[in-house]
């Protein structure tokens, strides 16, 4: 019955192959989202300060945005069970090391460990939807891509409380056990359910090393100049300068190479299709687009509100559950509208909730942000299901494995690109209004001190009550100027080819 269990399978189980994948979407969103949040406690165990807290996350970002550039390559090499396996394996023994021994481990170790563990996160999201859509039939693709979406709003929503849950109710080391019970039911659905195939040498032999390397280090420097800039200063950094720069070299070299070679990493075949290349703007856009969900309100709730994680998870897993809910409808409307337009429906939606929270004030708690996040949780569970239908439909075979190395930009790159300059915006914001309201305060200095000296502190606080809601008011307004622009793009989309998921425009004339 032992030897039974760990010997390997000699058919394919398609729904098993699809529930292991899945799971690793799953894991590599939630984890990700829990660490961010949780990462003031994890810097307090390990005794680190907050820059050195910082690392921790971008090794593990910067590490997963490498491996999401090479898995779509190596997977056709290596085969996908060799890879979900290898990397399953190791995120296993990592978060074993971490959880036992944490708080006893320097800083290098941890950055090393954080790095594998990020490295492993980036492996299961771009084998996700090529192994589900190539295991299943096109009647149920668009289920595929609705569950596939719904790992966005685990992480981005349901994480906010899960995370509280896992660090104030049980311990800090559930947050990598968690991981760990994960990375073990994919190993044995992997092992049990994806026959091992044999490795493609002739490919492996093509193989362009020097785009990858070019690729993989100019992404990384950009990350980390992007994400490290708030806090070290931006230009008033030697590092950040040197980052920007240095990644603008090498991305700039990868372009030409991959523009000209035809068999380069990366090869450019797939800009030529207008819609693909609207489509990954639009991609990269939706970074920005779900910052109200993602970002404000949960900032807000700390900020102005002063509330816990596991106190604002109450509000947001509201929009976590209106995904999951309206996910058939969402479908039922994919079913019967071009993907384009399911866009433009969504990122309308994604507008009205903009303009929802313009009229937020300082009074507003977590019963107020009820219907901010019902609506923008409809427009993003829209959005993203049109744009994934979108991609599908109008990709090529020849041009998937070469779009395969951009994609890790939409995914990891924009959505940090979002936050940290949103972040930076906030904080500019912020000190020009702040600014301005003590100006209203110095008119009246005197009176204040004559008569109200008592209050001044009060005062005070009222000033940056204001002037922290008023930088948000701003953050709502910044995302529309997004909405705008994504509804411009959407515009230009042609209509997608006669495909057997979705209508198309012939056949709705018809």
């Amino acid at each position: 019955m032992m030897l039974k269990c760990l010997s390997g399978v000699q058919e394919s189980r398609p729904l098993y192959i699809v529930f292991s994948v899945f799971l690793g979407a799953i894991l590599s969103t939630l984890f990700l989202r829990m660490f961010s949040i949780s990462l003031a406690d994890i810097r307090g165990i390990f005794g680190l300060d907050i820059l050195q807290g910082s690392w921790l996350n971008v090794v593990i970002n910067a590490a997963q945005l490498m491996s999401m550039t090479l898995v779509p390559w190596f997977m056709v090499i290596y085969g996908a069970e060799k890879i979900l396996i290898g990397s399953s394996l190791l995120l296993f023994f990592c978060c074993i090391l971490i959880a036992s021994f944490g708080e006893f481990i320097g800083l290098p170790f941890l950055l090393i460990l954080h790095f594998f563990i990020g490295f492993c996160l980036g492996v299961y999201l771009p084998m996700t939807i090529s192994l589900a859509l190539r295991s299943l039939n096109p009647s149920v693709w668009l289920i595929v891509m609705a569950a596939y979406s719904l790992r966005v709003s685990v992480g981005m929503d349901a994480g906010v409380g899960i995370s509280g849950s896992v660090i104030e109710t049980l311990n800090w080391r559930w947050l990598y056990w968690i991981s760990m019970l994960f990375s073990l039911a994919i190993i044995f659905f992997a092992w049990k359910r994806m026959p091992i195939s044999p490795i493609n040498k002739a490919l492996l032999a093509q193989s362009d090393w020097g785009g990858m390397t070019l690729k993989c280090l100019g992404l990384i420097l950009l990350y980390v100049g992007i994400v490290q800039g708030e806090l070290l200063g931006w230009w008033d950094s030697g590092l950040i300068i040197s980052c920007l720069l240095g990644s603008s070299i090498l991305i700039l070299i990868f372009i030409i190479r991959a523009s000209i070679y035809r068999k380069s990493f990366g090869y450019l075949n797939w800009f030529a299709n207008h819609n693909l290349r609207i489509c990954f703007v639009i991609a990269c856009l939706y970074g920005f687009l779900m910052l109200p969900n993602s970002l404000f309100v949960p900032s807000f709730l700390s900020i102005v509100a002063g509330l816990k994680a596991q106190q604002i998870g109450e509000v947001t897993n509201i929009a976590f559950i209106i995904y999951l809910l309206f996910s058939p409808f969402a479908i039922m409307i994919v079913r019967r509208l071009e993907p384009r337009l399911v866009m433009m429906i969504g990122i309308a939606i994604i507008g009205i909730a903009c303009l929802i929270g313009h009229q937020i004030t300082y009074q507003w708690r977590a019963d107020d942000f009820w219907l901010l996040m019902i609506v923008q949780a409809i427009g993003e569970c829209i959005l993203l299901i049109g744009l994934i239908a979108s991609f599908v439909t109008n990709i090529k075979p020849s041009e998937a494995l070469h779009l395969g190395a951009y994609i890790s930009i939409a995914r990891v790159l924009m959505p940090a690109l979002a936050g940290a300059l949103m972040n930076t915006y906030l904080r500019i914001s912020y000190d020009t209004h702040h600014h301005s309201l003590r100006g209203y305060i110095q008119t009246g200095e005197q009176k204040l001190f004559g008569d109200f000296l008592e209050n001044i502190q009060h005062v005070n606080s009222l000033v940056i009550r204001g002037s922290h809601v008023a930088s948000f008011i701003d953050g709502f307004q910044f995302i529309m100027w997004f909405v705008v622009f994504g509804l411009i793009c959407m515009i230009f989309l042609k209509p997608s080819p006669i495909n057997p998921i979705v209508p198309t425009l012939f056949t709705m004339k018809k």
